[in-house]
């Protein structure tokens, strides 16, 4: 279960978002839908199929440099479906963006009910028009009910990246996550990148590969549709819409 599990976070991982340019916070109601396939092979637990879809929504709350963010995912790796909602609550100054995030994702197999809460701390900085750094850590909470019983394990996680922009629609990213949960801990290293077709089409292109516990590799590629204003490059998308790698979910 745990080794089907860290497939799907290899997954999640790669499924891209970067982030650029002056931010600031969402100008009304701004949008991502992404779908993705990622082929994973696993030592012990052999190779896997993944389909996954995640939409996340991002919004002013009419203070200054202040939002608010909601997620909802789906992902199928082998016969395990996975169903994730989260929420975040930022401060987008020009200089980047830092907040709160919360998720649970839930999955069921073979009569074993795996739920999972994470909790944690978030931020980009822009270093420049073409670089971000970004970084993010916090808790895990695992429960597994079975028909034996039910157990519980608690845990941390903590990651970094950094995004740069060849052109202003081209994002290539690197990425650390380390994560433990009980006796169990791993890292995922991975690398990635995105490209919007144009700046009148909303409409990106991304993929990336990913090694996570020394025994996981991930293949990813997917369509990332945007909504909210028209004309904007992918590093303003980035910057001013949605959140990116820092503020997405973690799944033990």
């Amino acid at each position: 279960m745990l080794k089907k599990m860290s497939l799907l976070l290899s997954t999640g991982a790669l499924i891209l978002a970067a982030a650029p340019a002056l931010a600031a916070p969402p100008p009304g109601f701004v949008g991502t839908l992404s779908g993705a396939y990622g082929w994973s092979n696993c030592n012990g637990c052999g190779s896997s199929d993944a389909w996954s879809i995640g939409g996340s929504g991002a919004f002013g709350l009419g203070m200054s440099d202040f939002a608010a963010q909601v997620d909802a995912s789906y992902s199928s790796v082998a016969d395990i479906d996975l169903f994730g909602v989260g929420g975040s609550v930022y401060w987008a100054p020009a200089m980047g963006r830092a907040g709160l995030t919360v998720s649970w994702t839930s999955a069921d197999e073979g009569g074993a009910d795996f739920d999972s809460y994470s909790y944690g701390l978030f931020g980009d900085y822009f270093i420049s028009d073409a670089v971000t750094l970004a970084a993010k850590g916090g808790g895990v909470t695992v429960n597994v009910d079975t028909f034996g019983g039910s157990a519980s394990e608690t845990g941390a996680y903590v990651g970094g990246a950094l995004i740069g922009y060849l052109i202003p629609n081209l994002a290539i990213q690197a990425d650390v996550t380390y994560i433990s949960v009980g006796v169990s801990d791993g890292t995922s290293f991975g690398v990635g990148a995105e490209y919007l077709v144009s700046n009148a089409i909303p409409i990106s292109i991304f993929g990336g590969y990913s090694r996570s516990s020394g025994e996981v590799d991930t293949w990813l590629i997917g369509v990332r549709v945007y909504a909210g204003p028209a004309g904007m490059t992918l590093v303003e998308k980035h910057r001013n819409g949605t959140l990116g790698w820092a503020g997405s979910v973690i799944t033990p």
